[in-house]
C-alpha cells in the first residue's frame, strides 16, 4: 500500500570565472565548513537581504549548528516571499523534530500552525508525522484539513486517499486516488503516479 511522500534538495547557482561571494558561500556549505557558510551567507545578507539562496543557506546552516530559532526565523521569512517554496517548506517541518521525540514534533508543528494558520502545508507535515506513528485517524484529519484549503493540490489529495485507503474507506479513497492522479496532470507532485495507478486499479478489482 502506497505512503505518502515527501522530500527535496537545495539548489546550486553555476558559473564561470571568479566565484561569486554567493558561490563562496554555497561551496562552503558543501564543504561541510558551517561557520564559513554561515559568515558567508550573512554577508551576502547584508548586501541582498531577500537573496532566497542565500536565506536558505543560511537556514540550512542554522539548522545544522543547532540554532533553531534563527533557522526558523529564515524558513518563515522566505515563505513570506514565496508560500509555495517546497524546499522552505520541508525545511521547516522537518527543524520541527530535530532534536526531538514525536511528541515534542507534535507539539511543535501544532504551535507553529496556530502562530502562521495560512500555511496550510503544516497540516501535511502533521499528517506524516502521525502516518509514521499510524495513527491514522489522526493523519485523514491533517490530511483533510490540508486539503479543504488546497483542493488541487496533488499531494495532499494522494496522502488523504492513502490514509482513507487505511482506514478502509474504500470508495472515498478511490475517489481521491482518481482526484490526485488528475490534479498532478496540472500541477507538480511528488507521489508516484504508477503505483497510485496500480493500488486503484486494485481496489476497483476488489470492489468488482
Amino acid at each position: 500500500m502506497p505512503v505518502p511522500a515527501a522530500g527535496a534538495s537545495m539548489p546550486q547557482e553555476r558559473g564561470g570565472g571568479e566565484p561569486t561571494p554567493l558561490q563562496r558561500a554555497q561551496a562552503a556549505l558543501q564543504a561541510g565548513d558551517d561557520p564559513a557558510a554561515q559568515a558567508a551567507f550573512r554577508q551576502v545578507l547584508s548586501a541582498q537581504p531577500e537573496n532566497a539562496v542565500a536565506l536558505r543557506g543560511l537556514a540550512v546552516v542554522n539548522a545544522r549548528l543547532g540554532l533553531v530559532p534563527e533557522a526558523e526565523a529564515g524558513y518563515l521569512k522566505l515563505l513570506q516571499q514565496d508560500g509555495q517554496d517546497l524546499q522552505a517548506q520541508d525545511g521547516l517541518i522537518a527543524l520541527q523534530a530535530q532534536g526531538a521525540d514525536a511528541r515534542q514534533t507534535e507539539i511543535r508543528l501544532q504551535a507553529l500552525l496556530a502562530a502562521h494558520p495560512e500555511f496550510v502545508f503544516l497540516n501535511y507535515g502533521l499528517g506524516n508525522l502521525y502516518v509514521s506513528l499510524e495513527r491514522w485517524e489522526d493523519a485523514q484529519l491533517a490530511f483533510l484539513k490540508a486539503y479543504r484549503a488546497d483542493p488541487e493540490h496533488p499531494d495532499y489529495l494522494f496522502s488523504l486517499a492513502v490514509s482513507l485507503d487505511y482506514l478502509g474507506k474504500t470508495p472515498m479513497a478511490q475517489r481521491m486516488y482518481t482526484l490526485a492522479l488528475k490534479a498532478a496532470e496540472k500541477r507538480p507532485a511528488r507521489f508516484g503516479r504508477s503505483q497510485a495507478r496500480a493500488r486503484l486499479a486494485e481496489l476497483e478489482r476488489d470492489g468488482e
